[in-house]
């Protein structure tokens, strides 16, 4: 027989196949290996087609051991016991047949309880609920989470950490298997509510030494709405007498073991309250013997303390359920102040002092000894996205309080750069205010087309929902003043919010060209105007024909449901429609926004950096219609506003978040007071989500050093100043020696793409010609054209002139793609990750790594003919 380190024990009862499928899954793709590890599969009181069901799933595994057990047990603890006692093993865990284990789980334990000989090791779940009424049973930790392993020794306990949650779940934990033997530890098979803590009150009294693991996630539990804990509402008056003789029988072993039972005491009432509440046959004597077992308990119960895990109200709550089960008649008849010391603080540190002090007791907060601003600029150091990830992930699938902030987490902005992957950036009730303050100011009461949406509506465990930033703003706008929001914005409700993922822009194009009311357009970047218009250009003899019929022409890109819902709010405009047409038959060589629109007044949209070509190609369409940059902002802060219309400065907005920047070269930052005009800072931002010092990754130039808003502009994204052979590379480099290359040869680009080329030596450039360029582009002298832009680029950019001089780089490459290229990417990235095209970034610099991108610029080449 092959000697196992690990066991794992599964109980199966009548278990949905699907979900045992899962935890197969999740077995087999164990980075361990499954077949160094012991699984334990006892199929319990269930039929003979199940057991002949998991025998076909896991078949071909000869570490897989299938066993059966029939008895009058009602619970797991029969089939763990039963497990327990075939496993051979040197460290037991045990796995629900409809949970499943993360990849890395088996190793990673191993790995920590080996290292600290530890009899146990305790480690985080996350959970799934089938019905979102269920009530989440997450195993919170009052450890600092931000330190991957605390080892505790029993003479050194700190109870109130160990103890100030939900600690009895079994699956959370690895066990030492001759520990448990050796202690006799096994689970009581006549408690029916609570076996899994009466287990673990059985195994803390007797462990010596446990490890904790406070951020690794490592167990997916899934609830119920059927389970007893989820159901109690529901139960009959013998089984609420039931509960309550299990519970006394935990309390007592806990007392037994010196374990706190204050926080046990409040959750078992209020949920024997529950059931009483909700039973539908409970008699006045068995509320009357459920209040004597509960008695002894209630009356030596200290009021706790609140903390992340239970708040005032919530303590109080379940205080006063368990003063009602006192009265058993009665239930059968029935059945601080910051803003004065703020003023002390210097102007330009108040909203840090504030956020410092409002997260002065969350985790990240006691990691630094952050007690006021002071502490915080002198312990704690800059911060990545990559600080920040297990402690999301803690929030989001967990539902983790007070790790890195105090305040409730309303939603989290999902944003990912032009390749990267998914972040969530939490978002406090106060974030996104300040996001929804600007965008009325945007809007500045006048009828607009704003160019975004808001997702579908996606939940985490610790009920927070899911969208870009632009969504969320648009969604707290439009909930905040529904009237207001119908009567400003042009578009109907169902494309603002969404009940699925789909490409609503023509949608959105028919009701916004019927419109002769729009005075502003609004987007996050100019890339959204410039795309709206193209789609114009394209599509406006079907527009107008939409238009003139009343109804929006089926579409797979629409949903049927969706298209039906908006035709309802449409009718027939023969004279809307012709006037269209005249306007669009015409052509679009000169600008038609404003023949689109008569009262249009202003189009504001990001539109900077990376964006700039974008910028220019809707000029072609908007022509003096004045222009805006609105805010400069990211998901995690409001960080600047236009200084005015047809200006690439903003104006620092302080009152959103605290900024530091970082000289360029440099690793500490310095406050506004340091700042030197003309130089250029990586910005560093503390929001009201949590968020400290967070290196942004933007660089700015500062033109006015003002103290307290000073005045930026945008430069690049950090890491998109690619160094290559020594000479330095940025878009703003790129774009504009295109720009008056292009002009040259009379092409009208439309996008570009560029990567350093190791193997040619030199820089490879994409162009993305617009349709109508493509006869020039077919007669364009590729060669010449490349030397023209190196020529270019020599003048602008100093270190390349200076590198070509001695043949430490070739010449750059020209190429061209073919036209709409870089909207197709955008496409396939939008349905293949399902999120909001707002969120996807334009591609300009592929870094060398990322093949998948260059693979896909170059698969879309445009042949140019040769002479």
């Amino acid at each position: 027989m092959k000697d196992y380190e690990i066991s794992i024990i599964t109980p199966f009862h009548k278990t949905d196949l699907n979900m045992f499928r899962k935890a197969f899954k999740s077995m087999t793709s164990q980075t361990f290996g499954i077949e160094n590890i012991q699984w334990i599969i006892v199929v319990h009181n269930s039929p003979e087609e199940d057991l002949a069901a998991v025998r076909e799933i896991v078949k071909g595994y000869d570490s897989i051991e299938v066993y059966t057990l029939n008895n009058d047990v009602h619970s797991a603890s029969s089939p763990r016991n039963y497990g327990m006692e075939h496993a051979t093993g040197k460290y037991l865990e045990f796995l629900d047949a409809d949970d499943s284990l993360t990849p890395a789980c088996v190793e990673t334990v191993l790995k920590h309880i080996k290292a600290t000989q530890s009899q146990m090791l305790v480690f985080r779940i996350e959970y799934e609920l089938d019905d979102p009424n269920c009530m989440p049973l997450a195993e919170s930790m009052l450890w600092n989470q931000t330190i991957n392993e605390i080892v505790v020794e029993r003479g050194q306990w700190d109870k109130a950490k160990m103890f100030g949650g939900a600690w009895g779940f079994v699956a959370s934990k690895l066990y030492d298997r001759e520990f448990l033997v050796r202690e006799g530890i096994k689970f009581n098979e006549d408690i029916a509510m609570c076996e899994d803590q009466y287990f673990a009150a059985m195994a803390f009294g007797k462990v010596q030494r446990i490890c904790y693991l406070p951020n690794f996630i490592g167990y997916h539990y899934f609830i119920h709405s059927s389970s007893a804990t989820q159901s109690v509402g529901r139960k009959s008056g013998s089984v609420c007498v039931k509960y309550a003789h299990d519970f006394n029988k935990v309390l007592a072993l806990c007392l037994h073991n010196e374990i706190p039972i204050d926080i046990l005491i409040l959750f078992w009432s209020h949920i024997l309250l529950t059931s009483i509440m909700g039973s539908p046959d409970i008699t006045l004597e068995q509320i009357r013997e459920i209040r004597d077992v509960m008695r002894p308990y209630s009356r030596m119960a200290e009021m706790i303390k609140p903390s992340k895990i239970l708040s005032q109200a919530e303590i109080d709550s379940m205080y006063a359920a368990s003063q009602k089960l006192m009265y058993p008649e009665e239930l059968f008849a029935a059945r601080r102040t910051y803003a004065d010391n703020l003023e002390a603080v210097d102007k330009k540190y108040r909203l840090l002092a504030k956020i410092v002090d409002d997260n002065s007791t969350t985790d990240m907060a006691q990691r630094y000894g952050a007690k006021d601003y002071h502490d915080f600029l002198k312990a704690v150091p800059l911060s990545s996205y990559d600080d920040y990830e297990q402690l999301i992930a803690l929030t989001t699938r967990i539902g983790e309080k007070n790790v890195f902030t105090s305040l409730p987490v309303m939603c989290y902005a999902l944003t990912s750069g032009t390749m990267g992957q998914a972040r969530y950036i939490p978002c406090t009730k106060e974030h996104v205010e300040d996001f929804t303050a600007e965008f009325a100011r945007l809007l500045d009461n006048k009828r607009s087309l704003a160019l975004f949406e808001s997702m579908p509506k996606t939940f985490t465990n610790d009920g927070a929902y899911i969208d870009t930033i632009s969504g969320i703003t648009l969604r707290y706008f439009a909930e905040k003043d529904p009237k207001l929001a119908e009567y400003l914005l042009a578009s109907p409700h169902e494309l603002l919010f969404p009940h699925e993922a789909s490409n609503t822009l023509y949608a959105r194009l028919v009701f916004a060209l019927k419109d002769n009311d729009i005075r502003q357009i609004i987007a996050p970047f100019t890339w959204g105007v410039h795309e709206m218009f193209a789609g114009i250009e394209k599509n406006w003899e079907a527009l107008c024909s939409d238009i003139e019929a009343g109804e929006i022409s089926p579409s797979p890109m629409l949903p049927e449901s969706v298209r039906e819902a908006l035709n309802k709010q449409l009718t027939p405009d023969k004279e809307r429609a012709d006037e269209l047409r005249g306007i669009f038959a015409r052509g679009f060589g000169e600008p038609v926004a404003q023949k689109i629109w008569p009262k249009l007044e202003r189009v504001i949209a990001a539109g900077t950096g990376a964006f700039e070509v974008y910028t220019d190609n809707m000029r072609r369409y908007t022509g003096n219609v004045p222009h805006s940059n609105g805010i400069y902002a990211s998901s995690e802060a409001v960080i600047a506003r236009a200084e005015e219309d047809e200006s690439d400065k903003y104006i620092l907005c302080p009152e959103n978040a605290f900024f530091e920047f970082v000289p360029l070269g440099g690793d500490k930052p310095v406050s506004f007071e340091e700042l030197e005009a003309g130089k250029a800072y990586e910005l560093v931002v503390t929001n009201k989500s949590g968020f400290w010092r967070y290196r942004l990754r933007d660089i700015v130039t500062i033109v006015n050093a003002d103290t307290l808003a000073p005045i930026i502009t945008f430069n690049y994204r950090a890491g998109h100043d690619w160094e290559f052979r020594g000479v330095s590379m940025t878009e703003y480099y790129i774009y504009r020696a295109l720009k008056d290359t292009v002009m040259i040869f009379g092409i009208d680009m439309a996008d570009f793409a560029y990567w350093a080329d190791e193997d040619a030596g030199t820089w490879k450039i994409f162009i993305e010609p617009y349709s109508r360029s493509v006869d020039a582009v077919m007669n364009v002298d590729v060669e010449h054209m490349s030397d023209m832009f190196s020529l270019r680029l020599e003048q602008i950019n100093p270190q390349y002139s200076r590198a070509l001089g001695e043949g430490v780089i070739g010449p750059c490459e020209i190429h061209f793609n073919q036209p709409e290229t870089h909207l197709l990417y955008r496409d396939v990235v939008r349905y293949r990750s399902n999120v909001s095209p707002a969120q996807i970034k334009p591609v300009h610099f592929v870094d060398a790594e990322n093949e998948v991108i260059k693979r896909f610029f170059t698969k879309n080449i445009l042949e140019v003919k040769e002479d």
